[in-house]
């Protein structure tokens, strides 16, 4: 049975939460921002994603290589991401070095002043990354399923953003986005493993103590309509990509995790059904997967690949076996909303 997640909020409200799980031999630490992909102004969507690449060039007290160093020589790894709503800058280190690595990542989080070179160099870094995945159909696909989906609203934009809105980003618009970023009421700091709660909450104390608490004015979370619809983007290649999206349930919802489980085995009937469709028909077997978006507006999504495609053969239309890949999910997604929507009982 695991231990259940302590937390403490600071005077000036950064948030400590941690989960002690003392038969682990490493410690996981994250610093979350509040602050993401849908926080954005439309002008320069993706400078929350350049902002994250921005940090690891280095602070005051680090190069780039000495972040890097100091979390390595200790057995560990750092890395950080952006999504739709949150930022998080992570480490995974041994037990015993989780002061350590709290002091790294939050060098990056609250002293990283990003300089000019490093900004030009970064954008050329994120511009080539965003043609990547619009090479990509597996991935481009699902950016393009949540611009259809929630058309014209932020959580339909792509995290890293454009080729002109990142060309637009400017230096002034970096800091401006740090100083939002930084506001303590919008941090947390998470830990499991060995870790004593009360200890961490110290060091956080020390830490993000002198950060002044500033009036957060509450943000408009305004809930997007999704646009039901077959969307069609017609490529000369050997391949199909089906992504299908329906609503689901929110990060905030208690039933969330009895919702994965379902999605998890929906999936895998459905992959069956099409390698033993794929198997008879003589084509090749397609790559299945299930999820949900982690987001407070809930969004279930099914990618697939190869959907009845000979390995010779490139597409004008839809085949048959796409359509019965649609069928099964339809099915699938029927059985999930009437599972889901039931009122849930407390305990």
């Amino acid at each position: 049975m695991r231990s259940p997640v302590e937390k403490s909020v600071l005077p000036n409200g950064v948030t400590v939460l941690t989960q002690p799980m003392d038969d682990r031999h490493t410690v996981s630490l994250g610093i979350w921002a509040d602050t993401g992909r849908s926080h954005e102004d439309e002008r320069i969507v993706g400078v929350a994603h350049f902002v994250e690449h921005l940090l690891f060039k280095g602070t005051p007290r680090r190069s780039a290589r000495q972040i890097a160093e100091e979390i390595e020589r200790r057995g560990g790894t750092i890395d950080a991401f952006t999504d739709k709503e949150t930022t998080c800058y992570h480490a995974r280190v041994l037990a015993g070095e989780a002061d350590s690595a709290l002091d790294v990542l939050s060098d990056l989080v609250l002293h990283a002043e990003p300089r000019e070179e490093d900004l030009e160099l970064e954008r050329e870094v994120i511009i080539q990354e965003i043609l990547d995945v619009e090479d990509d159909p597996e991935e481009y696909s699902l950016d393009y399923l949540l611009e259809c989906y929630w058309p014209g609203h932020r959580l339909g934009w792509p995290v890293a953003g454009s080729v002109a809105s990142v060309e637009r980003i400017q230096r002034d618009d970096i800091l401006a986005f740090l100083r939002d970023f930084r506001r303590p009421g919008r941090l947390v700091v998470s830990a499991a493993g060995p870790v004593d709660h009360d200890h961490l909450v110290g060091r956080c104390r020390e830490i993000f103590g002198s950060l002044e608490a500033v009036e957060d004015p509450p943000r408009v979370v305004d809930r997007p309509d999704f646009r039901p619809g077959l969307y069609v983007v017609r490529r000369e290649i050997e391949q199909a990509h089906l992504t299908l999206g329906m609503p689901g349930l929110s990060l905030l919802d208690p039933r969330r995790e009895a919702g994965e489980v379902l999605l998890a085995a929906l999936g895998f009937v459905i992959m069956v059904a099409l390698d033993r469709r794929g198997a008879r028909k003589g084509v090749l077997s397609a790559s299945v997967a299930m999820g949900y978006a982690t987001l407070r507006f809930p969004l279930d999504f099914l990618r697939a690949t190869d959907l009845g495609a000979e390995s010779d053969r490139r597409y004008a239309s839809l085949t048959p076996a796409q359509w019965s890949c649609i069928a099964l999910f339809a099915l699938g997604a029927w059985a999930l909303a009437h599972h889901l929507r039931r009122p849930s009982t407390p305990e």
